[in-house]
């Protein structure tokens, strides 16, 4: 896969109405990534997507915009399977830790946060360890991957998380050609700390990578 593009995220005044219609100014001058790819192929998606996100103190802001003629959705429950419907992803990077959100076009959230057991190893952190083993989890890999696995927590929310979609069309209705349909999630940087584990400043300062 090509090495993904360098992103300048624009800074708002202000804190943002989480509605999932991204018609506020700053969305349009934000600087919007897309269109996505086939992520094994690199081929262009038959459908236009795009991604942008904006800061400001207190939240990070996450919007999509997903050309879709057929608009469908049906799980409901939170950590539910919202695979099969249409659904956007994101993944944030952490220290030895990343956090995976699922939002279906119902506003259904599936999160996980997940721990490479090789960064606890590499601080002898049993405590932590043994602490993972006694949650509601998924594990994945073992010592002969690239790394020694990984712990998947589903009890772990993200604190305060504010998420909301708007459909331009008719859900569940395919006797009408849908247009598209967005995306709006907000994250509290006071939700960041098992993300950055102290390594990092939250919200991020002048001159930090």
């Amino acid at each position: 896969m090509p090495r993904p593009p360098d992103y300048l995220c624009y800074l708002t005044p202000e804190p943002l109405a989480v509605d999932g219609r991204l018609d506020e100014a700053v969305w349009q001058r934000a600087k919007w990534l897309g269109p996505f790819v086939d992520m094994e192929k690199g081929t262009p998606t038959e459908y236009d997507t795009q991604v942008a996100f904006l800061w400001e103190d207190t939240y990070f802001y996450t919007g999509f915009r997903l050309e879709e003629p057929d608009v469908f959705g049906y799980e409901t429950k939170r950590d539910g399977g919202v695979g099969g419907d249409c659904e956007v992803e994101l993944f944030i990077l952490g220290e030895g830790v990343y956090y995976e959100l699922e939002l279906s076009v119902l506003n259904t959230i599936y999160e996980v946060f997940w721990t490479w057991f090789q960064s606890l190893a590499e601080r002898n952190d049993l405590a932590t360890l043994d602490e993972l083993f006694k949650t509601r989890r998924m594990t994945y890999g073992g010592l002969t991957d690239d790394y020694p696995g990984r712990h998947g927590s589903f009890d772990w929310d993200f604190p305060g998380i504010q998420t909301a979609v708007w459909i331009d069309g008719a859900l569940n209705c395919r006797r009408i050609r849908d247009r598209e349909w967005s995306v709006e999630i907000a994250l509290p940087w006071s939700g960041w700390t098992d993300l950055a584990r102290g390594r990092r400043s939250i919200p991020p300062k002048d001159g930090d990578v």
